[in-house]
């Protein structure tokens, strides 16, 4: 079972951290999420890389799928009812199995489906996840928080790993959400700083014009850069606003955004 973590550990404003914002690790020095200010008010977020490196400039986002394998953990069936303030729950996975621990300090959405209500849960740990069904003990997930209500085979959890662990360059297509942007090089699987707010030296790459000042959000031809939020392309109707550029910045250089997504 992993070591609990102190969620949303904040090391403060004006804070120094051991690993800088450029600097990688290949070991953890913060908990998944942790967070600090500069003096500047820029905030940046503890995360860990996914399988492809990274550059300086690169925008990023969270594991696809929620960071499931292979499928989305949505509606994912309760197979044991349990009790209110319970905080081991017997799930059956969606379609595909899930690794153990997996979802250690991820999030749980769980439907009630009598109360059309839903709740959100830090996930502590989970078994190795199963489409058995009823019966396989295993299958768990546990939650620091208990539940104030009883759950029913009626009623459905979805799941997603915390949101900085294995995260990716912002593919053409977003499949997650955007978290902000890397300042350093990151080798596959190590540990980094993403900024999540405030002043942000970005790429811009094949766009068709220059980026304007107003609303930028991740391009359509290029992985990791970012272009006017109004340009079009045929692969989304629309993008994801990640924050404001103050200037117009050339196609093919760098730029600067203030980033807003947190």
């Amino acid at each position: 079972m992993p070591t609990p973590i102190l969620h949303g550990l904040y090391l403060g404003m004006n804070a120094k951290p051991w690993q800088t914002v450029e600097q990688e690790s290949a070991t953890p020095k913060y908990p998944l999420n942790a967070f600090f200010d500069d003096e500047l008010g820029n905030r940046f977020r503890y995360a860990l890389n996914g399988a492809g490196a990274l550059v300086a400039g690169n925008i990023v986002q969270g594991a696809a799928l929620a960071g499931a394998t292979t499928t989305l953990q949505s509606a994912c069936a309760i197979n044991t009812a349990a009790a209110a303030g319970s905080k081991r729950f017997l799930v059956t996975a969606a379609t595909t199995g899930q690794s153990a621990s997996l979802y250690a300090e991820g999030l749980a959405a769980f439907w009630d489906n009598d109360l059309a209500a839903v709740y959100t849960r830090i996930i502590k740990d989970n078994g190795a996840l199963t489409t058995t069904g009823a019966g396989d003990t295993g299958s768990y997930i546990d939650v620091y928080e208990a539940l104030p209500v009883a759950l029913t085979t009626s009623d459905k959890v979805s799941l997603s790993v915390n949101p900085f662990k294995n995260i990716v360059v912002a593919p053409t297509t977003i499949t997650g959400k955007v978290l902000g942007g890397v300042r350093c090089a990151v080798t596959a699987a190590y540990y980094c700083w993403v900024q999540t707010r405030g002043w942000f030296a970005f790429r811009i790459k094949d766009a068709t014009t220059n980026v304007q000042a107003g609303p930028l959000a991740p391009a359509g031809t290029t992985a990791g850069s970012l272009i006017n939020a109004a340009e079009a392309d045929t692969a989304a109707v629309y993008k994801t606003v990640v924050g404001i550029s103050n200037a117009l910045w050339l196609d093919e250089y760098g730029g600067l955004i203030y980033l807003s997504c947190e």
